[in-house]
């Protein structure tokens, strides 16, 4: 990505909400939580979604920070055509990420206004939430990209999420701090937190008190096996009430292959109205031969 700096018909960014130096809760209010880079030239470009805080602190070279090590984290990475880098753009200004290093060219400068405005904070909307349809270069992959500001206010996955999708969630997110509870309506889940997940492959645990990536995936009201119904998101936000007040989004990939890898990996979830001490455990196996 950064061999394109000083060439032509192109731009990248790189954003992290954390970098050298620890924010004011002041500061925080005026960024988004979100990680990630975008680069784009005439053809394609990338767009790298990701947890890892301080990753990349050098803006020339790659650098995976050792505090890294410790969480569980994702990384999505996803190729588009150029046509996608205006609406990708416009999600970002929603969400307002923290810049690390950026480029444009001299040429995309004055062509694209929208890109250089995005750096300098100068994009102004009254929109405070955003869906977006994205597809791979190769047209393979479809998806929706959900963003929002600091000003939305809400849960990401149960108010803007799910309502689009139409199925109830899984989600697995930092639950440090002021984590929201699972919700349910009538007796049924809407929202349910991962509490564990298992590779069983590699004989590896992770709670979600040590697990620091961000992914949902869909619970299908029927039929398990239809691909319609199975979504995997990956993004940016915590189930937190205090992230109600930041800007973030999530990816939303449409593919049973990538949903159940995701699936499978979940083994414990919380009930709704539950204490931690009774919380549900399940094989994955079991829970989606359920569903």
């Amino acid at each position: 990505m950064f061999h394109l700096k000083g060439s032509q018909s192109s731009f990248y960014a790189v954003y992290n909400d954390e970098k050298p130096g620890v924010l004011t809760a002041v500061e925080k209010t005026l960024v988004g939580h979100l990680k990630g880079a975008v680069a784009f030239d005439n053809s394609s470009g990338l767009w790298i979604i990701h947890s890892i805080p301080k990753l990349s602190e050098s803006p020339d070279q790659y650098q995976y920070p050792d505090t890294g090590r410790i969480y569980g984290q994702h990384m999505l990475c996803v190729t588009l055509s150029s046509a996608y880098m205006l609406p990708l753009i416009e999600q970002l200004v929603l969400s307002k990420p923290q810049f690390l290093a950026t480029y444009v060219s001299e040429d995309w400068t004055e062509k694209y206004p929208e890109i250089e405005a995005l750096f300098n904070d100068r994009p102004k909307t009254n929109e405070t939430s955003k869906i977006a349809p994205f597809e791979t270069v190769d047209g393979n992959l479809k998806m929706r990209h959900f963003s929002k500001s600091a000003k939305f206010g809400k849960d990401l996955y149960k108010d803007l999420v799910l309502p689009n999708l139409g199925y109830a969630l899984h989600v697995e997110t930092w639950r440090h701090g002021d984590s929201e509870p699972s919700v349910c309506e009538n007796g049924k889940p809407l929202v349910v937190n991962v509490q564990f997940i298992h590779f069983k492959e590699l004989a590896v645990t992770f709670s979600s008190f040590q697990d620091h990536s961000k992914w949902a995936s869909t619970i299908p009201k029927e039929s398990a096996n239809e691909e319609g119904k199975m979504w995997i998101c990956l993004g940016d936000i915590n189930r937190m009430y205090s992230q109600f007040h930041r800007g973030g989004g999530t990816m939303c990939i449409q593919n049973n292959i990538i949903w159940k890898a995701f699936s499978n990996l979940i083994t414990q979830v919380e009930k709704c109205g539950a204490d931690v001490d009774d919380d549900v455990h399940v094989e994955s196996a079991q829970i989606h031969s359920e569903l």
